[in-house]
C-alpha cells in the first residue's frame, strides 16, 4: 500500500466460462499461498500461481486476468533424472488484483474457496 492508498486493480472481469478454465488450471497446476502479517506491511502476503510446461497454457492465464507476471523457470538437472522440461509460471501477488482473481474463480475452485475462507477467517469477516 503506498502513502496514496492501495492502488486500483486492473483485473479484468472474465465470463462463467473464463473463470471455470482459470479454476481449473489452479486446481491442477496451480497453488494459493495466505502468509502472516510480515514486518512493515499493512495485509498479510497472499499469491495465486499457475506452474506449467506450455507457454500458451502461462500467457492464457495473463491474456484472461490481465494482472500478475509471467517467469521462465529453466530445467534443472536432478541427479538420477537428467533433464528436466523448462517451465513457465503465472503468479500475482497484488492484493487486489489476487483478491479479484480469487472471487472470479470461487465457484470452480476448491483452492480459491480455501484461501478466501483463511482471509475471511483472519479478518473476522468476508472478503
Amino acid at each position: 500500500m503506498s502513502k496514496r492508498g492501495p492502488a486500483a486493480s486492473k483485473f479484468r472481469a472474465m465470463s462463467a466460462i473464463e473463470a471455470a478454465w482459470l479454476g481449473g488450471m489452479i486446481e491442477a497446476d496451480g497453488h494459493t499461498t495466505f502468509g502472516p502479517l510480515q514486518p512493515r506491511r499493512s495485509m498479510p502476503g497472499i499469491s495465486v500461481a499457475v506452474t506449467n510446461t506450455s507457454p500458451e497454457v502461462i500467457s492464457a492465464c495473463l491474456r484472461l486476468t490481465h494482472v500478475g507476471k509471467v517467469v521462465f523457470k529453466p530445467p534443472k538437472p536432478r541427479p538420477g533424472i537428467g533433464s528436466t522440461k523448462p517451465c513457465f509460471r503465472w503468479h500475482v501477488q497484488a492484493w487486489l488484483d489476487v483478491l479479484g482473481v480469487l472471487r472470479a474463480i470461487r465457484p470452480y475452485c476448491t483452492k480459491a474457496q480455501a484461501a478466501l475462507h483463511q482471509l475471511s477467517a483472519y479478518y473476522g469477516a468476508p472478503v
